[in-house]
């Protein structure tokens, strides 16, 4: 994967503040970035990616519970360990879908966003539960009208395969923030 090291810019209370961050792809970065580092990006396919990157607890973002990877497409809460005392880093990843990952963007959450996070996560389902039906029905449409169009057949089994994806990684995040109440 060939990297370039991009310029990100980041807001604390109104000071611009320069990051170098090494990354496959650009990225932009949320405003509560405190302790997210070494982030890396790999594409899986046109619209799946593996991000990966490590949590440093510091003083400025000790009552953090997680973290949030966030694309054009979806957004993905990653809880992170209770036990990092200050000054020590886990590395975390996971798989995310976006056509465009200069779309990523990472944010922290505490306990006090977790009730939010799950209305939005719950709505996050319900449009990916919309879209896979969708997605279904033009797939039997396709298959029945023009069986024989299989560049379109197989890019719409993919964007299902993607949805489907997104369903179980939107419910295995409720399940997640549920659990941290």
């Amino acid at each position: 994967m060939k990297r370039k090291s991009i310029l990100i810019i980041a807001t604390s209370v109104g000071i611009a503040l320069p990051l170098f961050v090494f990354l496959g792809l650009g990225i932009s970065l949320g405003l509560d970035i405190s302790g997210i580092e070494n982030i890396s990006t790999n594409e899986i396919d046109k619209d799946t990616h593996q991000i990966r990157f490590d949590f440093c607890k510091n003083d400025e973002n000790s009552d953090s519970l997680g973290v949030v990877a966030k694309t054009d497409s979806e957004f993905i809460p990653i809880p992170v360990s209770e036990k990092l005392s200050i000054g020590e880093c886990q590395n975390y990843g996971t798989k995310i879908h976006t056509e465009d990952i200069s779309s990523l963007s990472f944010s922290l959450f505490s306990a006090n966003g977790i009730s939010d996070m799950i209305q939005n996560l719950e709505k996050q389902k319900y449009n990916v539960e919309n879209d896979l039906v969708k997605t279904e029905q033009d797939l039997l449409k396709l298959l029945e009208i023009d069986p024989e169009n299989q560049k379109e057949i197989e890019k719409t089994r993919h964007d299902k395969r993607i949805f489907q994806e997104m369903l179980e990684s939107t419910k295995n995040s409720i399940k997640s923030m549920v659990g941290l109440l």
